[in-house]
């Protein structure tokens, strides 16, 4: 009798130990799980080259349910909440990226703060990622995980303009591999995250402008400054045609003015400071030829108000008309044009203005600033339209408006690939270097040095035509560079 006592009690506790056991993750997933903190900071880098996409509210949801996923099947938990807004920060000057937890309304249970951070090195020109993910349990912490990529821009421009490195897919693509990374879903691995592949830009470019076939436009100089510089289109191994621009000369119109004298004079006597403005009109020249084309002459007006200071070296410009040009052949008008720059910000519902005693007045909260350079005109009775967006990187060509041409801000040639407009970063990113030659013509015959842009063309265009286009192209880098 005693036996069977024992032996009845015995399978009641073995049931007993089973039932627990499998009671266990029943009881573990009816936890939620908290981000308690949820935090974004740039640094050293602006809005233009990396806007926050957390404004966008498909992007932080598409985030957030990633992070619920995971977060659930690694704690083995039913749900995840998060905080209503990502927190958002830029630093401008020197500082440290800030880890501090915000206060838990749920103490006990999983707590989760994540702190992303993207920044240019202390030293150069490299941009790092990363975000640290740290969990809590019942006030101890049980996961503090940094993952930390460079992200490497393919196109050297990137560095050198306020050229956009991210869509907001490719962003939350990043964000996401991140937490596959942190969370142990994906492989370690310290390898570079490269972006702005020129594969990428010509696919969307060819989404809006389909009918186009892809030549190379090679060339070599200073072609954004205003400095002398070869181009050549080609298809394969078919040089389609030659060009060179060269500056002529630079002509300052300004009026003999009393103002310097009077206002130095004064500030001799009386020993206050004073300023006084001139207004000087500024005109510039060059001459652009084609081996199958005209030889033009370019030349660009404009009224400019400077101003000096008696008592500092300071000297400040102004332009106060827009930037009026001609296009001429053998001195008489084939074309005119005017140049504009125009500044927008890209503001979300939540931009805002602040102000850094390190760098000044900015804008926090905004998709960037777009810097427009734009040129309309008329070339041999024809109107047309060009213009670059420094976000976007690509020159639209437009001939009564209807897209002709596209040239894209990249350089392709593999040979010379860290070289943009004749600057090229160092191979660690650590200097930018370049020069602005108007000596003599740059060669094309050293592959080496030449930069190749590609150059997307209408189907079925004449070579009269191709030659049409690149010539209002350098009527548009004209003014750019004498800006």
């Amino acid at each position: 009798m005693a036996y069977s006592n024992r032996k009845w009690f015995a399978g009641i506790r073995l049931s007993l130990i089973f039932f627990l056991i499998l009671l266990r993750p029943i009881a573990g997933f009816s936890q939620e799980g908290h981000v308690v903190t949820f935090s974004h900071t740039i640094r050293w880098l602006n809005e233009s080259n990396f806007p926050n996409y957390f404004l966008i509210t498909e992007i932080k949801d598409s985030i957030n349910d990633l992070i619920n996923k995971k977060l659930t099947q690694k704690l083995g938990i039913k749900n995840v909440t998060f905080p209503e807004k990502v927190e958002y920060n830029i630093i401008t000057g020197f500082g440290k990226q800030k880890k501090v937890p915000s206060i838990s309304n749920n103490p006990s249970g999983y707590n989760i703060d994540l702190f992303s951070f993207l920044t240019r090195a202390t030293a150069g020109n490299a941009v790092f990622w990363s975000l640290n993910v740290v969990i809590r349990k019942d006030g101890v912490i049980i996961l503090d995980k940094e993952v930390k990529h460079e992200i490497e821009n393919a196109n050297s421009s990137a560095y050198m303009t306020s050229l956009r490195w991210l869509s907001p897919h490719e962003f939350q693509k990043i964000f996401s591999g991140f937490i596959n990374e942190a969370l142990g879903f994906a492989g370690e691995n310290s390898e570079k995250i490269v972006v702005g592949s020129i594969e990428s830009k010509e696919n969307e470019i060819h989404s809006w402008f389909p009918n186009a076939t892809t030549y190379l436009l090679k060339m070599n100089g200073s072609w954004l400054n205003a400095g002398n510089f070869s181009v050549q289109l080609q298809k394969g191994n078919d040089t389609l045609t030659h060009g060179v621009y060269k500056n002529i000369m630079e002509i300052n119109l300004g009026k003999v003015s009393l103002k310097p004298v009077l206002s130095r004079f004064l500030t001799d006597i009386t020993g206050i400071g004073t300023t006084y403005t001139i207004t000087e009109k500024e005109r510039k020249k060059g001459t652009l030829e084609f081996s199958k084309g005209e030889k033009l002459t370019l030349e660009l007006e404009w009224f400019e108000n400077i101003t000096f200071s008696t008592n500092s070296d300071e000297v400040q410009r102004r332009i106060t008309v827009p930037m009026v040009g001609q296009i001429l052949n053998d001195n008489i008008s084939v074309g005119d044009f005017v140049y504009e720059k125009i500044t927008e910000v890209l503001k979300s519902g939540k931009t805002e203005e602040k102000f850094s005693w390190a760098s000044g007045s900015y804008t926090k909260n905004s998709f960037g600033t777009a810097s427009i350079h734009q040129i309309r005109g008329t070339f041999h009775n024809i109107p047309f339209t060009a213009e670059y967006n420094e976000l976007f990187g690509f020159v639209e060509i437009k001939s009564n408006n209807q897209t002709q041409a596209v040239m894209i801000f990249q350089n392709c040639n593999p040979d010379n690939l860290r070289s943009f407009n004749k600057t090229k970063i160092s191979k660690n990113k650590l200097f930018i270097s370049g020069s602005s030659s108007n000596i003599g013509t740059p060669s094309l015959s050293n592959e080496s040095k030449v930069e190749w842009y590609p150059f997307l063309i209408k189907e079925n265009v004449t070579s009269e035509e191709m030659v049409s286009g690149i010539e209002i192209l350098v009527c548009l880098l004209f003014g750019i560079g004498n800006m």
